[in-house]
């Protein structure tokens, strides 16, 4: 799925974004230790741009000294409100690089110069302006010039590439995407396929091509397009060792291919159900991590694998302060929208916690429209489950069903997607086979 700001273009924000580098004399960089941190980054101009105009500087620097320095407005640095509204997070940090936050104003890009020479006096990091980019967003009306006369860098425009990851302020283009098929067709070449074993093509194509667009499918939802074209080079890789193959070459349908070991397939990733796997993180931590700065914006997850997390996870109720009433399966295992359906097309606001839905009796709003009999059944069902109701100090829990501890992984919420398949074909005497 790319990155959209549709709703950035509508309210009309100005965004300026900005990538600055520094030079190291004689002073070690450490690592920063986030390890979600760049997945944040994509999250962070994701929400911003929906909502207030903002800068942000991409700055290669020394985690721990930055960390405390880029906080102005904490710090008595003289650096407006987004819009009249607090931000919880001001700077991105993810090893050497740091994105600052800023609106499009004069004189908060010369606070920031400010603080960063003054960084580089005391930690001997200063900044290569030679590597440095300012990427604007919706700044039609904006002196880009006068800006940042007090910071001269280039500008530039979208697409831009920050931790690997292609950033656009639309949905991302063929053209973004294509580098990564490229990368998987350049490996073919050095390893002279032809030359090898279907066994030993097999485990090239697990443990190289089918990883380089793992790190991508964490955040974007792949397009069909894209996935056909690679899976195109895995499967003419496997059977016939180069990048084209003849269907009379392709022993086994690519489907049964993809299945897991266990469920009679070769392993071979699937990835659109990989990426769903992994996609289900961000939901995850919703839950089990509500201070990370992404929360609260909208998560790279399609409805389909909304369903697949709620199938996934079991939520007790606590306090209900957590749990949403309509999204969360809090009744026995199931969501309300998955056992009344018909009620939840109905309903109004539909992003309430259960405790502010149950406590004041907001459920029901909307519910007035009801003139079926499937209806009426459906809301004395969840009338019932209303009433057995009751709250404590305690916060929710969530509990993944896959696992034994009861805690999300991606291998897990990968494999449930197969339940179902069957061996259809020997897997060990295809791959001896000669045709």
């Amino acid at each position: 799925m790319g990155l959209s700001f549709g709703s950035a273009r509508k309210v009309g924000v100005s965004v300026k974004v900005a990538s600055l580098d520094f030079s190291t004399f004689g002073v070690e960089l450490h690592s920063c230790t986030t390890e979600w941190r760049q997945r944040q980054m994509v999250q962070t101009l994701h929400g911003f741009t929906a909502r207030r105009s903002f800068i942000s500087f991409i700055v290669h620097h020394s985690h721990g000294a930055f960390t405390e320095n880029v906080r102005p407005g904490r710090q008595g640095w003289s650096l407006d409100a987004y819009g009249g509204r607090v931000i919880k997070l001001r700077a991105s940090l993810y090893a050497d690089d740091a994105a600052v936050f800023l609106n499009p104003l004069k004189h908060e890009v010369q606070v920031v110069a400010t603080i960063l020479h003054m960084f580089g006096q005391a930690s001997g990091l200063h900044i290569n302006l030679s590597k440095c980019a300012v990427y604007p967003i919706h700044c039609d009306n904006v002196n880009m010039e006068e800006v940042m006369e007090g910071f001269p860098c280039p500008v530039k425009d979208f697409p831009c590439s920050y931790l690997g990851l292609p950033l656009h302020t639309r949905q991302l283009r063929r053209v973004d995407i294509q580098p990564i098929i490229d990368k998987v067709a350049n490996r073919l070449p050095v390893w002279r396929g032809s030359f090898l074993n279907k066994v030993a093509r097999l485990k090239l194509v697990n443990k190289v091509l089918s990883s380089i667009p793992v790190y991508f499918l964490m955040v974007f939802n792949p397009k069909k397009w894209a996935v056909q074209k690679i899976d195109k080079i895995r499967r003419a890789f496997l059977w016939n060792g180069s990048s084209e193959a003849r269907g009379s070459q392709c022993l086994v349908a690519w489907d049964k291919i993809k299945r897991p070991k266990l469920r009679g397939g070769m392993g071979i990733l699937d990835l659109e159900k990989f990426s769903r796997a992994l996609r289900l993180r961000w939901l995850w931590y919703r839950w089990e991590d509500p201070d990370r700065p992404w929360v609260g914006s909208e998560v790279p997850c399609s409805e389909v694998d909304k369903q697949l997390f709620r199938c996934s996870t079991v939520v007790t109720l606590g306090d209900g302060r957590t749990a949403l009433f309509w999204e969360s399966a809090w009744s026995d295992g199931v969501a309300p929208r998955d056992f009344a359906p018909h009620l939840y097309k109905l309903a109004w606001r539909k992003g309430l916690t259960v405790r502010e839905e149950v406590e004041y009796q907001t459920w029901t709003r909307g519910l007035w429209r009801m003139s079926t009999a499937d209806e009426m059944a459906e809301f004395v069902l969840l009338w019932e489950k209303v009433q057995e109701v009751f709250f404590s100090d305690e916060p929710d829990r969530i509990i993944w069903k896959w696992t034994k501890n009861g805690l999300y992984s991606s291998k897990s919420a990968y494999e449930i997607q197969f339940v179902g398949s069957y061996c259809t074909f020997n897997r060990l005497r295809t791959l001896e086979s000669k045709g």
